[in-house]
């Protein structure tokens, strides 16, 4: 919960619907999901790596994106007995009131209850999204005589009592299934890095840190630091100040890190 207003309301709204569930009526839940099309909501396609910033191409450091980015959206109805027919549809923006009202509500939503649930036993619990509680959805509803889950009593951000967040969950790990099959796993061995007679460190290659913590390892052994150094305020204090330069220093070149099977930055430390 993002607060503690939120789980408060969250409580006292799915305390009313546990309340309905104990009434012999069920809950039937619809949702949507998006998924991205364009590829920028992927972190590692959001950065990029240079050994010198200065003479990096503008068309890699500045890449232009569409305020609506073009995505999938996926719209479903979900209860005990089964799941909707699923709508489909490719959009840059998030799904609108007429969108909700024509082809999710109309064609998917009222033949799916005529079907399963003829005789009311039902509770329609939407997700929370403008879209589901606009006036011709809700007049539509109204008209249909189906029982709508007020947007007060709507609880926030409760993934864990709306199980058709688990149905995305393993959609999404099938949408990405063929990704994760031709990924290609760069195996090598550990870059060792000798600190002194009897000390290597053991770590992954750049662009991970690991080279970074062993560089700062190697900074700090040339001050030949012991546990006296720790006895007094005026040997503290500039202990201390070198371990933050170390880090501070460390820190800056962690930027200038590459992939060293692509860039050459034997030089960088």
């Amino acid at each position: 919960m993002e607060s503690v207003d939120q789980e408060k309301r969250a409580r006292k709204g799915c305390g009313k619907l546990y309340r309905v569930i104990l009434n012999g009526y069920v809950i039937i839940l619809d949702d949507e999901k998006y998924f991205g099309l364009s590829g920028d909501n992927v972190q590692c396609n959001q950065r990029y790596y240079t050994t010198n910033p200065l003479t990096t191409p503008s068309d890699v450091k500045y890449k232009k994106k569409k305020k609506f980015s073009p995505k999938l959206l996926v719209w479903m109805v979900m209860l005990s007995k089964g799941v909707s027919d699923i709508y489909a549809h490719k959009s840059e923006q998030a799904i609108t009131s007429n969108i909700c009202l024509n082809e999710c509500i109309n064609k998917r939503l009222l033949p799916f209850i005529e079907e399963h649930h003829k005789n009311n036993d039902f509770v329609f619990w939407p997700d929370k999204t403008s879209a589901h509680y606009a006036g011709v959805v809700l007049d539509r509803l109204k008209e249909k005589k189906i029982t709508i889950v007020p947007k007060s009593d709507n609880s926030p951000n409760v993934p864990q009592a709306r199980p058709i967040e688990t149905v995305w969950s393993f959609l999404k790990q099938k949408v990405y299934a063929q990704d994760l099959a031709n990924y290609q796993v760069d195996f090598r061995e550990a870059l060792q890095v000798n600190l002194n007679g009897s000390l290597t460190t053991f770590v992954s290659y750049p662009p991970s840190s690991g080279i970074i913590l062993s560089f700062i390892l190697n900074i700090l052994r040339g001050y030949g630091f012991s546990p006296k150094d720790l006895e007094n305020l005026t040997t503290t204090t500039l202990f201390y100040h070198r371990l933050i330069e170390a880090f501070k220093y460390a820190y800056a070149k962690r930027s200038e890190l590459a992939d060293p099977l692509k860039i050459n930055i034997t030089d960088v430390c």
